[in-house]
């Protein structure tokens, strides 16, 4: 049995970017793969945490956050899939994953999706959905939340 107390504090994605949860005064802990999976792609690329690592295989930091905030065009669909499966590689190199796939699409107006499919070695594919909802971008720069307050 896995003491509860191990791992990292365990990241959720919501519709509003990402949270961690706590139940009885404890974050829920994880040690699987979304915590990975999440600072991978939404930490940019020059995080200044980088200076404490000597190795460059070490440092953390992609493009895939870049890379879905910009203008929705067909090259830009391609790109932000690329930058997902660039930013997971390592993954791949150290043994975690055998494969990620990543496909991006723009169902309607300004909303993209991105679906994440990863093999880790010997378990099951786990799927991870991400969206971004442009219209929500658009209403925080004509009305930001900093103005509200």
């Amino acid at each position: 049995m896995v003491d509860q107390y191990q791992g990292d504090p365990k990241v959720f994605i919501t519709a509003d970017g990402a949270e961690i949860a706590v139940l009885d005064g404890q974050p829920i802990m994880d040690g699987g793969l979304e915590n990975a999976v999440m600072i991978s792609l939404f930490t940019l690329k020059g995080w200044v945490g980088n200076v404490l690592f000597r190795r460059n295989s070490e440092k953390i930091g992609g493009r895939f956050q870049s890379a879905a905030n910009q203008s929705i065009t067909l090259s830009a669909l391609t790109d932000i899939s690329n930058a997902a499966k660039d930013d997971l590689q390592w993954m791949i190199d150290d043994g975690i994953l055998s494969t990620v796939e990543a496909t991006t699409r723009n169902p309607k107006g300004t909303i993209l999706e991105t679906l994440i499919q990863l093999q880790p070695v010997g378990a099951d594919l786990q799927t991870l959905l991400l969206q971004r909802n442009g219209e929500n971008w658009v209403i925080q720069i004509n009305d930001p939340a900093h103005g509200r307050i």
